[in-house]
């Protein structure tokens, strides 16, 4: 099974809410909005998980693009984000009486974790900690040499010119979550939806409108929303990058009904900006 590793926000942490964003009143919700061509590489996190760092990652690359500053510096490495993401949940929820902390474990971590870690640290290129101008298949068996190793102080330095931060919830339901979406996406904000990625459907899907995942699923897997139009029975489809290659799905993306937004646990408009 490919991997996964999303874990929902807490619910006692704050977050702010794209409704009270400016641009959530004036944008409108438009059809035709489509930021796939601002969006980052296909990168394939194989049995890691990593998704939240990857879908973060293709957000700020497509946001940036479509704002006219697009990412200078290659392809920014979505699992330096994902452990120190995971640093600060070990460091919050894990106490130690001292000496060495526990080892990191691969098991997920939250996306506000790695807005946090962006916004206190930025992000290198993966260029700057694998000598890798992009994502390829060498890059992906690094991902698996290294998920677990503690962050180096030369990576947090390399990654000192580049900081993010910004992060607006979509806490709406039916169809205003819908209109939200859009209306961030109109404002050429990427979106990131939390999805269940589980089962068959979405583990085997090869191409066509992937159906509402079924009765009782969790989230399990963080993906980024950068399109949606309207097919010819006027339902509403949503364009989406993965991050297990480009031979998944329809070269890396998938389409999907709105059933799977409306059943998401996390759905954030990734409104980043350079600092």
């Amino acid at each position: 099974m490919k991997g996964t590793g999303y874990r929902p926000v807490p619910e006692n942490v704050r977050e702010d809410l794209w409704h009270m964003h400016p641009r959530a009143q004036r944008a409108g919700a438009s059809p035709d909005t489509d930021l796939t061509k601002f969006a980052s590489p296909v990168d394939d996190q194989d049995g890691v998980g990593q998704c939240t760092g990857e879908a973060v990652v293709c957000g700020v690359h497509a946001t940036l693009g479509a704002a006219g500053v697009p990412v200078a510096k290659g392809y920014l490495d979505p699992q330096a984000l994902y452990r120190l993401a995971r640093c600060m949940e070990r460091a919050y929820d894990y106490p130690w009486p001292g000496g060495s902390p526990p080892p990191l474990r691969d098991e997920g971590s939250d996306p506000n974790l790695v807005h946090l870690a962006l916004a206190r640290w930025g992000c290198p290129s993966t260029l700057d900690t694998f000598g890798l101008d992009g994502p390829c298949e060498e890059l992906t068996a690094a991902y698996a040499q290294h998920a677990c190793d503690e962050p180096l102080v030369d990576e947090l330095q390399s990654s000192d010119e580049f900081k993010l931060v910004g992060q607006l919830a979509i806490r709406s339901t039916g169809q205003q979550r819908l209109l939200d979406v859009r209306a961030a996406l109109a404002s050429r904000f990427a979106v990131t939806m939390a999805l269940h990625a589980s089962d068959s459907r979405f583990q085997d899907y090869r191409g066509g409108v992937m159906g509402p995942p079924p009765d009782g699923s969790r989230c399990d897997h963080l993906t980024c929303v950068l399109a949606t139009y309207t097919d010819v029975s006027g339902n509403t489809v949503l364009v989406g990058q993965n991050s297990w290659s480009k031979r998944w799905g329809e070269g890396g993306f998938f389409r999907c009904c709105s059933e799977v937004l409306m059943r998401s646990s996390g759905v954030h408009a990734c409104s980043v900006r350079r600092v």
